[in-house]
């Protein structure tokens, strides 16, 4: 199933009502900030990817999502295997 992303274009930054639920791709969402950033998958082979082309890109993205949240972050990862990002934090 496909996410179509187009619709949070209609959201700007300054009329966003605090308890709307956004759902977005982490480049999508590059400049913007939010009370709560939830960032699921991440495990080992999802995040990052395994068919990535550059660690360093998968890192950046990493980062760019963290930084997205003003006062609570969750972050979502695997027991069995888990993402390696975690660990770095």
């Amino acid at each position: 199933m496909e996410l179509n992303f187009e619709a949070r274009y209609t959201i700007s930054k300054k009329t966003a009502d605090a308890s709307a639920l956004w759902l977005a791709d982490i480049p999508s969402v590059k400049g913007l900030e939010f009370e709560h950033v939830v960032m699921p998958f991440l495990a080992k082979g999802q995040f990052p990817s395994a068919q990535r082309e550059s660690m360093d890109d998968e890192r950046n993205l990493f980062y760019v999502a963290i930084t997205r949240a003003k006062s609570a972050l969750t972050l979502l990862g695997s027991k069995n295997a888990p993402s390696g990002f975690l660990a770095e934090l």
